[in-house]
């Protein structure tokens, strides 16, 4: 599961959906993911070109926020 982690991209999905699978995958990854810091910054480049680029200019420094940015730009 750490490796399904790794290769996790946002693709297809929509934010909501990438999120649930990026947390699902996150539990079983502890150490990959091992700091809110951590979770954020491979959430962040797991993203969408066209999201990303919008969400990574603002260094948010939690995952939460991140999550958050990330909706507002898919609107």
């Amino acid at each position: 599961m750490a490796q399904e982690f790794m290769d996790l991209k946002q693709r297809t999905l929509i934010v909501t959906q990438y999120a649930a699978h990026f947390e699902e995958l996150a539990r079983h990854a502890t150490t990959v993911a091992s700091t809110d810091v951590a979770k954020a910054r491979k959430f962040e480049w797991g993203l969408s070109h066209s999201i990303r680029t919008s969400v990574v200019s603002h260094e948010y420094p939690t995952y939460a926020r991140v999550v958050r940015c990330a909706l507002m730009m898919e609107r």
